[in-house]
C-alpha cells in the first residue's frame, strides 16, 4: 500500500479535531438537559433518560452483532454486518430523529427520550469520526 493511498482514508488533523469537539459539545449538552432539567417539566424521569443516552450512545455498534458467526480477516468486518454498520454511523440518522424529536416535542415525554436518544446516537457517530473510525469498505475493510 502506498503513502498517498494510506493518506487518502486517513482523516485530516482539522477533521478529528472538529469531529472530537463535537463529540464534546453534543454529549456535554446532552447531560446538561438531562441532569439540568433542560427538557421541559413534562420529560421523562433523569434515570431512564440517562439509560436512554447509555443505549443509543452503544447501539451503532451492537451492528457488529449482524455479522456474528460470519468468519472474517483480522481487523474487518464480517460483509453481512457492514451495511447496517454503515447506516448506523452516519450523521443523518441522528439529524432525522432529532427532527422527529422537535415535531414529538408536544407529546411529553417522547420527545424528551427521542431528543436524548438523538443526540447520544451522533455523540458517538462524532466521536468515532474523532478517533479516525469511517465507514466501511463492502469487504468490511477500513
Amino acid at each position: 500500500m502506498t503513502t498517498t493511498a494510506t493518506a487518502a482514508r486517513t482523516p485530516s488533523t482539522a477533521i478529528r479535531w472538529l469531529g472530537l469537539l463535537g463529540w464534546v459539545a453534543v454529549t456535554g449538552l446532552t447531560l446538561q438537559l438531562i441532569l439540568r432539567g433542560g427538557l421541559t417539566a413534562d420529560a421523562a424521569p433523569v434515570p431512564l433518560l440517562l439509560l436512554i443516552a447509555f443505549v443509543a450512545f452503544i447501539a451503532p455498534d451492537l451492528t457488529f452483532l449482524a455479522g456474528a458467526g460470519q468468519p472474517t480477516r483480522h481487523g474487518y468486518l464480517p460483509t453481512r454486518a457492514v451495511p447496517s454498520y454503515n447506516a448506523m454511523h452516519v450523521i443523518w440518522g441522528p439529524l432525522l430523529l432529532a427532527a422527529v424529536a422537535a415535531v414529538a416535542a408536544r407529546w411529553e415525554p417522547v420527545g424528551s427520550v427521542l431528543l436524548v436518544a438523538a443526540l447520544s446516537w451522533a455523540a458517538h457517530v462524532l466521536l468515532d469520526r474523532a478517533a479516525g473510525y469511517g465507514l466501511r469498505r463492502p469487504d468490511g475493510g477500513r
